[in-house]
């Protein structure tokens, strides 16, 4: 009877469960079929049919021990010499074969060796370890975690309003005055942040000319002043629009307010009496 021992000590830091009995060819074990086998993992008699899950080292687990006995009376030659340490183990003569192992009873031991006849050169024990799978490119992807909505509400709110004359710094005006033509007039924007996020700010007015932005962000309770002057040709209403950016990528908020001039005509001068005539005298 020739006895086949392997000790292996497996340790699977894959992704995907691990078929330890894949790889018997690799470590020189094959059972025949009327062996006599025992297999052990982690010192309980599995069954020795070589699959099923005896066999699967589960997925990022710890080390697992199999130890593998199998014996065949009939399939090797008594006679045949003895393998050395290098090569792979030639049958060499042992014992009688011992009696069928019944799998419900208690592990089993190997038969003794015969004291008289040479040692058996063992197999190594390898220890095998299972490389992680790679990643299926047809897989679907993980969706990302959606990011948290942002908090607040933003508002803008603008007063557009007219002053005769050239100012340097704005405040509360009209939103109509009069004037003659080429009358100067500054047109005074407000514009305040009424909602609870900072805005980027923008002010438009086309007919007056205007499209600036703000210098700094408005800040939450904020307002500023933007001016712009012209003169008066003619009659103009227009509205001011004043464009929040949310510092958060939100949409913009708008707001808009109407003012503007009436332009008041020049009142002509009657001379009577003809071009010959003198002037009259006229009284402011």
């Amino acid at each position: 009877s020739i006895l086949h021992i392997v000790q292996l000590q497996v340790q699977n830091a894959g992704q995907n469960d691990y078929n330890i009995c894949d790889d018997l060819d690799t470590i020189e074990l094959d059972v025949e079929v009327g062996e006599e086998c025992v297999f052990i993992r982690n010192g309980v008699e599995q069954s020795c049919d070589l699959s099923g899950d005896s066999c699967i080292v589960p997925k990022r687990g710890g080390l697992s021990y199999f130890e593998i006995r199998a014996s065949n009376p009939s399939a090797y030659p008594t006679d045949a010499p003895i393998a050395s340490p290098s090569a792979k183990p030639s049958p060499a003569p042992v014992a009688p074969t011992p009696a069928p192992i019944d799998p419900t009873s208690a592990p089993s031991t190997p038969a003794p060796i015969d004291p008289t006849s040479a040692p058996i050169a063992p197999t190594p024990a390898p220890i095998v370890t299972a490389t992680e799978a790679p990643v299926d490119p047809t897989s679907a992807p993980v969706a990302p975690t959606p990011a948290p909505a942002p908090s607040g509400t933003p508002k803008i709110k603008i007063e557009k309003t007219v002053h005769l004359g050239s100012l340097h710094s704005c405040f509360k005006g009209q939103e109509l005055e009069y004037g003659f033509h080429g009358t100067v007039v500054t047109y005074c924007y407000e514009i305040s942040n009424i909602g609870d996020v900072p805005l980027n700010v923008r002010l438009t007015d086309g007919p007056v000319g205007t499209d600036e932005t703000a210098p700094e962000i408005l800040a939450p309770g904020a307002k500023v002043f933007m001016r712009k002057e012209s003169s008066i040709t003619a009659d103009l209403s227009s509205p001011g629009v004043a464009i929040g950016t949310p510092t958060d990528g939100r949409d913009d908020v708008i707001d808009e307010d109407p003012a503007g001039v009436a332009l008041v005509p020049d009142k002509p001068v009657c001379i009577p009496g003809g071009d010959d005539a003198p002037a009259p005298k006229i009284e402011e």
